[in-house]
């Protein structure tokens, strides 16, 4: 958890960081638990990606920009029985490219 002044107020963020390493020279893969965190507007995922040259990209997201790129596969079914969501980002890192070392996004959330 972090916080900012925010017009004389502490605000508060929910940071939660999750690294991945890059995998069978395909793609980087990255699990996350369900929670009902993932609604708060405060709630933030970066996304840590080590290509192991020791080259680390950063991805900054709000939950509403992460269910978007995941689309539907974040539908219930997607889910495993533990409560675990694993995707895939590629090493171009296509649709989440938008959102390489965003870290000015957190002044805004």
């Amino acid at each position: 958890m972090a916080f900012k002044l925010a017009k004389g107020e502490f605000k508060y963020l929910f940071i939660q960081v999750k690294t991945a390493t890059w995998r069978d020279k395909s793609h980087y893969t990255i699990t996350v638990r369900k929670t009902k965190a993932y609604e708060n507007p405060h709630f933030v995922f970066i996304f840590v990606l080590d290509d192991l040259k020791s080259r680390v990209k950063s991805l900054v997201l709000s939950t509403h920009e992460w269910k978007e790129v995941m689309g539907k596969k974040l539908d219930t079914k997607s889910w495993t029985d533990r409560g675990a969501y694993t995707f895939h980002i590629g090493k171009d890192l296509g649709k989440w490219g938008k959102n390489l070392n965003a870290f000015e996004k957190l002044e805004n959330i």
